[in-house]
């Protein structure tokens, strides 16, 4: 027999509605009968994925106290698993953890360890492991992980959570990533990156348009660190749009010079700073191409035998070297030119 369409929504709706009474009377049916059920026992299971072991299955029993002994003679129905739940996400080793009874009888907890993303080194002198949520764990001498090292002053005003954004670009950016030594918060518009090649510390400002500054220390990079060593500035930023600005190791040196050249016609303003008994200097100049050509090249120190020295041996300067060579000598006698 052929249904028509309206018959068939009344017998789909039927049968929607029977299985949903059933599943309803099957829950009531299975607390009921789990009331009246002893423990089987507690399942521990750690989702460790890691090297390093943060938690064991026997550390987490013994943040249970007397359960696991007791658990046996306990009635399920007075084992409270919401409890169990926030007794053992308070466990700083512990990332989540979800508590379920199984129809066993047993009650299964499942356990995820720290994934740390980072470690922190306060101004407090304190050292410990950060994870995704701003999660700390105590950073003890068992166990080592090859995470980003980061200092600074944090507070609930500035959290080390705010870094993420940088070390979520240095993970995706592995020939940056590889490049990073540590990570220095002085303040949030002030994070400074201590780059492997030692030498220089790169100033980043915040953590905003970060491909942008990279791309600028890049070009820094291969247009002017290249040229000058890597210890020719001590200190990089690019915390300024469209800006590259080195400050100099040795404020005594000679003033700043501008590198310029083509490249992919895109324009990078380097600058220097000297530090001048505390006082900082910024020169610039409009926003020039980086590269390898000198425009502002300090004139060299003026002396008078360097200036002799290099003079054109015209017979004007023959006659004045000539002259100069008669002076005195320490006995009082001249030396006269001999042709």
């Amino acid at each position: 027999m052929k249904l028509t369409p309206r018959k068939r929504t009344i017998v789909f709706a039927v049968l929607t509605a029977v299985t949903v009474v059933y599943m309803i009377a099957a829950w009531f049916i299975t607390v009921s009968a789990s009331d009246g059920r002893m423990c089987q026992g507690i399942l521990i299971t750690v989702h460790d994925t890691s090297e390093i072991h943060f938690v064991s299955p026997q550390e987490l029993s013994a943040e249970l106290g007397t359960l696991p002994q007791t658990a046996r003679n306990t009635l399920l129905k007075d084992i409270d698993i919401d409890s169990l739940e926030r007794v053992l996400n308070r466990f700083d080793k512990i990332e989540r953890v979800n508590v379920n009874i199984l129809t066993s009888g047993k009650i299964l907890i499942d356990v995820w360890p720290m994934r740390p993303v980072a470690r922190i080194f306060d101004s407090a002198g304190h050292s410990y492991y950060i994870n995704r949520d701003g999660k700390r764990i105590v950073a003890a001498p068992g166990y080592f992980l090859d995470v980003p090292v980061v200092t600074g002053d944090f507070s609930p005003s500035f959290p080390a959570t705010e870094l993420f954004p940088l070390l979520d670009y240095l993970e995706a950016n592995p020939e940056w990533g590889e490049a990073v030594s540590m990570i220095e918060a002085r303040s949030p518009n002030d994070i400074v990156v201590v780059p492997v090649i030692r030498g220089h510390v790169i100033n980043l400002g915040n953590t905003d348009n970060l491909p942008d500054k990279f791309n600028r220390l890049k070009l820094m990079y291969s247009k002017v660190m290249s040229a000058k060593g890597w210890d020719f500035y001590k200190e990089i930023s690019v915390k300024w749009r469209g800006q590259v600005v080195g400050i100099r190791r040795n404020a005594r040196e000679r003033g700043p010079e501008y590198l310029k050249d083509e490249l992919n016609d895109e324009e990078v303003n380097i600058s220097t700073v000297e530090l001048d008994g505390g006082k900082s200097t910024v020169q610039s100049e409009k926003p020039i191409p980086a590269a390898r050509v000198r425009t502002d090249k300090a004139p060299e120190p003026h002396h008078r035998d360097s200036a002799a020295a290099k003079a054109p041996k015209t017979e004007k300067n023959n006659k004045n070297i000539s002259q100069h060579s008669q002076s005195p000598l320490p006995d009082g006698r001249k030396e006269h030119n001999r042709h």
